[in-house]
């Protein structure tokens, strides 16, 4: 009952704005209008006499009206002079153009760029202005909203192909796969069309080759389309569109023109040839181009609205937006190929690892409490949360990182504590910022740095040996890890030997490399870049085994790159976070959403 009394009101409200008008007639119409209505118009003559005469109007002089009239089932014409007639009634037009401009309505699902959407519009916009007392001024009113859309879509320079709008390179690919279903469909009908030489059906086979040609020009014109295309879209600051027109590119060549993706060992040696005459810098080049022109428009700093910092929640905010993750030199085979540019929704991110105070709080709630509510479906039941670090006392400060963990109590843990575990994407956005650098703190050499690294260290220990009295041994610090808020070790501390270059992330993290290696929510998969869409990758649906990021204290330093991808391979003492020589090694921290709304 309320959405019938509804509707009436909006009815009655829509009555009392309409304005009065007369009826509309071909002579308040432009030409444009009247070309598009029936040649013959319906007309009452009212003559002296009293009579009244309905018909059609055949002509019209200065001296008399030619009438068409209907007389049973005899139709003829009669002709009645001026002087005879005392009045004329026009017919009202609205209806029969409604009825016209309406079509429109049945050609917009084929509307392309060549569509003359300027030309609907004109008389679309004649009839909202001239008809407002029609009874389908409403419809066409809607009609209007549909023409605009369809032409803001061309206006921007998109293209429609089966139904769709596209941008140019989406919409050349979207040809080139319906080329391929019909080479498919050819093939299935035709056996042995694709081979030469073919003795079957001669016009099946030219129509299959012409088929065949087509998608050869369209991939050799692609890179020409691609960089047209982005000139237009960059000069309107269509920063998201040229994105994924990039992105539709580079997985078009690893996945179409190679077939198969970034795993070289599954990869044909012709297409392995293939991609070694390729100049894959062109990706890299245009990706470049996209995210520069995206930054200096002020891209990359995402806030939701009205977000106010918690100070006391140990965790920052890192901004949205599009960066640049994966190695800019790696190659076909490598994990962290292909470079790609993604999108992120703004997170918070924990500053510092879970440290053993931390984690000691939801271990004794379990032990306490019986409650594993917290649990990964996939845990083992009742799961002892023990960390293998805790055995080894160099290991189990308060103040120390957690490690010796598994993924399920890293996931556990989160839980509890009203947070979770990064994507891969999340944490290596929070690692390289918006300037893809190759370290968390840019791209200083670790061994030059105050890192929790072999290399590091080794960089500390000369710094601190320096100090030392002639005859003194020399100092050597122990491979464990540093507590979670210091940017060094307390031996060096005390000999008064600081860091001079901050060892932070541009948004203040600690420790996000070095240390301990740190787990994220990933399954791990050797081409997951190939295939992941753009905007918040989570990874594939599953795996062998997680994803952990970082490094740790015992790692080479390419291990502590922005980009390194570490995972159990076969050594599967990984899997509980310990090392091959039962060192604890992998820890990790924790992220939060942000309420979009």
């Amino acid at each position: 009952m309320k959405s019938l009394l509804t509707c009436t009101t909006c009815a009655l409200v829509w009555a009392l704005l309409l304005p009065t008008a007369h009826a509309l007639t071909r002579d308040d119409l432009s030409e444009q209008a009247r070309a598009l209505l029936p040649p013959e118009t319906a007309i009452t003559l009212t003559l002296k006499e009293g009579k009244t005469v309905q018909g059609l109007l055949v002509s019209e002089t200065s001296r008399d009206y030619t009438i068409k009239l209907k007389e049973g089932t005899m139709t003829m014409e009669r002709t009645y002079p001026r002087d005879q007639v005392a009045s004329v009634k026009g017919e009202d037009v609205a209806g029969a153009l409604a009825t016209v401009l309406l079509r429109y309505r049945d050609l917009l699902p084929e509307a392309t760029a060549d569509t003359k959407f300027d030309t609907m519009l004109t008389v679309v916009d004649e009839y909202l202005e001239k008809a407002t007392a029609s009874e389908q001024w409403p419809e066409v009113s809607a009609l209007k909203a549909a023409i605009l859309a369809e032409k803001k879509q061309a206006d921007r320079g998109m293209e429609k192909v089966d139904g769709a709008w596209l941008p140019p390179v989406q919409a050349a690919l979207k040809r080139y796969d319906l080329a391929e279903e019909r080479l498919r469909a050819i093939e299935a009908q035709y056996k042995g069309i694709e081979r030469d030489p073919y003795t079957g059906d001669a016009r099946a086979k030219a129509f299959y080759n012409r088929l065949r040609e087509g998608q050869r020009l369209i991939a050799r014109e692609l890179p020409q389309t691609l960089n047209t295309t982005l000139q237009n879209l960059l000069a309107d600051q269509e920063h998201a569109l040229a994105i994924s027109e990039v992105d539709a590119f580079q997985k078009f060549i690893l996945t179409r023109v190679l077939g198969s993706g970034s795993d070289a060992q599954k990869m044909r040696k012709e297409d392995l040839d293939l991609y070694q005459e390729m100049d894959m810098n062109f990706i890299l080049r245009i990706q470049s181009q996209v995210l520069d022109a995206y930054y200096a428009a002020g891209g990359g700093n995402e806030v939701p609205r009205g977000y106010r910092p918690d100070e006391g929640s140990g965790m920052v905010l890192i901004p949205g937006g599009y960066f640049l993750r994966g190695d800019r030199s790696a190659t076909i085979g490598d994990d962290t190929f292909p470079p790609q540019i993604i999108h992120l929704d703004p997170f918070l991110i924990d500053l510092h690892e879970v440290s053993n105070a931390e984690y000691r709080q939801f271990y004794t709630y379990v032990r306490d409490n019986s409650d594993y509510s917290m649990e990964h479906p996939d845990a083992p039941p009742l799961k002892d949360h023990t960390p293998r670090g805790w055995s080894l006392e160099e290991f189990s400060g308060d103040d120390q990182p957690v490690v010796g963990v598994d993924w399920f109590d890293a996931y556990a843990y989160a839980n509890w504590a009203g947070k979770r575990l990064p994507t891969e994407a999340e944490w290596e956005r929070a690692a390289r910022g918006n300037d893809a650098r190759t370290y968390p703190w840019g791209e200083a050499s670790p061994g030059k740095l105050f890192v929790n690294l072999p290399s590091g260290r080794s960089h500390i220990e000369k710094l601190m040996n320096r100090q030392l009295a002639e005859g003194q041994s020399p100092m050597q610090l122990p491979s464990v890890t540093w507590e979670v808020d210091r940017k060094s070790p307390t031996q060096a501390e005390r000999m008064l030997v600081t860091p001079d270059t901050p060892m932070e992330t541009t948004y203040g993290l600690r420790h996000l490399a070095g240390n301990a290696a740190e787990w994220v929510q990933d399954w791990y998969g050797a081409n997951t870049y190939t295939h992941a869409p753009i905007l918040n990758p989570t990874g594939p649906d599953q795996g062998e085994s997680r994803v952990f990021r970082g490094g740790h204290y015992l790692s080479p330093d390419n291990d502590a790159t922005t980009f390194a991808r570490g995972h159990i391979g076969k050594n599967k003492k990984l899997s509980t976070g310990m090392g091959e020589d039962g060192r604890p090694l992998i820890g990790f921290r924790c992220v939060k959403s942000i309420d979009k709304r």
